[in-house]
């Protein structure tokens, strides 16, 4: 059996955070070879992501999100500042079809890791690159993180409340970077077979700010036929839909009737099940839909509502999402190995691939430079001049709890 779709395609991840993480995170979870390649002195922030785990002191592999984006991927820590880093580079880039990688514009460059030295080494590389702002023009240089990007693409423009201030999507979410998340692997693995057919390798240069605005859809379309910025949409029925408090201090349902048929269908029901007398009015129903959704629980209201052939759902807190999770046969949850032993459950991805084509957990998330000595091994390397690497503090090997050496090449990139 194979290791998934993917398994032919070795990758050389220089990214972090959640962009790169997750692009990077569904190769590998669908079988290519991910070598998650950091400085130990600098390595990826996401391991210590604070906004989550609440400290920085907790260990390597602290950060519940970095243990799912560095699943199925091996680690080497090295330094690429130093000349003898930087041949470890040349050596990962020949033998790999794609390089990830969302640094600041101008960090590559200043690496002498660029598109043109890549190319160089390899020219059938693929380059995905999952900046800010793109390469070129007047913003390509700024520092830009989930807000910014948020605020620069126009998504803010259409969050918060009445006449309250814009809300961003918070770094527990990122929207950027999830969005991304979505569009880089399938790039990924198009510039990969773009190159097995052409012989050439290409660079992909995917603009976070512009995939933001792309997606603002009508919003966008609107304002370049009229020049006018497009108003919110109405809520309520009349809006397609309405949001309403159930029995309980912070309970909630959501309701959509799309079409004529079905608000009536809904003003029966709810008719039926009160005394009082009104017309048909969008207004009426909605008044008997909040006096009557506050009488039940919501897990109540989505069955009746649903076996009436109308759109309803239960407002579900994160707590309520994984208790389902337990009932749920789609996959979307796996369980994952700790680094301390026994398993959590993490997210997948929401769809299977049949047959036999879907995600698989071949490992936990790597310790900083858990696979070095394979790694290194792999390119050639003795052990002597691991040893040497090693003291100089040009590559870091973790500690004993990591995997043991490989026995062989192939076993080392996998």
């Amino acid at each position: 059996m194979s290791d998934g779709l993917l398994d032919d395609i070795t990758v050389v991840d220089l990214s972090g955070i959640t962009a790169g993480g997750r692009t990077t995170q569904a190769l590998a979870d669908f079988g290519a070879n991910v070598i998650k390649v950091e400085s130990f002195e600098r390595s990826d922030t996401f391991r210590n992501w604070t906004a989550v785990t609440g400290s920085a002191d907790e260990g390597d592999l602290a950060s519940p999100p970095f243990r799912v984006v560095g699943r199925n991927k091996r680690a080497l820590a090295v330094d690429l500042r130093d000349p003898r880093g930087h041949e470890i580079a040349r050596r990962l880039v020949q033998r790999a079809d794609l390089v990830v990688e969302n640094f600041r514009r101008g960090v590559l460059e200043k690496l002498d890791l660029g598109y043109e030295r890549l190319a160089q080494w390899n020219p059938r590389i693929v380059l995905l690159s999952l900046s800010s702002q793109g390469s070129v023009g007047p913003f390509s240089g700024y520092i830009s993180y989930g807000v910014t990007l948020e605020a620069l693409g126009g998504m803010m423009s259409v969050t918060g409340y009445g006449d309250g201030r814009p809300i961003w999507s918070t770094p527990k979410v990122n929207y950027p970077d999830q969005a991304v998340a979505m569009l880089g692997p399938a790039l990924a693995v198009w510039g990969v077979r773009e190159s097995r057919r052409t012989g050439r390798g290409c660079w992909i240069d995917l603009s976070q700010r512009e995939l933001v605005t792309a997606l603002l859809g009508e919003r966008v379309l609107h304002t370049s036929i009229t020049g006018e910025a497009l108003a919110d949409p109405a809520h309520g029925l009349g809006g397609n839909g309405i949001v309403v408090r159930a029995k309980g201090s912070d309970d909630w349902i959501a309701v959509t009737a799309s079409s004529a048929d079905e608000r009536q269908r809904l003003h029966r029901f709810l008719q039926a099940n009160d005394a009082r007398v009104g017309d048909e009015s969008l207004a009426h129903t909605e008044r008997l839909l909040a006096a009557w959704a506050r009488q039940h629980d919501k897990h109540e209201l989505m069955r009746m509502l649903q076996a009436q052939g109308i759109a309803c759902a239960a407002v579900l807190d994160a707590g309520e999402v994984m208790e389902q999770a337990a009932t749920r046969a789609d996959g979307l949850y796996v369980q994952v190995p700790l680094p301390a032993g026994g398993h959590e459950t993490q997210v997948s991805w929401a769809f299977q691939i049949e047959p036999d084509g879907g995600a698989r957990i071949r490992r936990r998330a790597p310790h900083i430079g858990e696979h070095s000595l394979q790694i290194l091994a792999s390119l050639g390397y003795d052990e002597q001049a691991f040893a040497e690497l090693i003291d100089s503090g040009v590559v870091h090997q973790s500690p004993a709890d990591a995997e043991p050496a490989a026995a062989n090449i192939g076993e080392a990139l996998r």
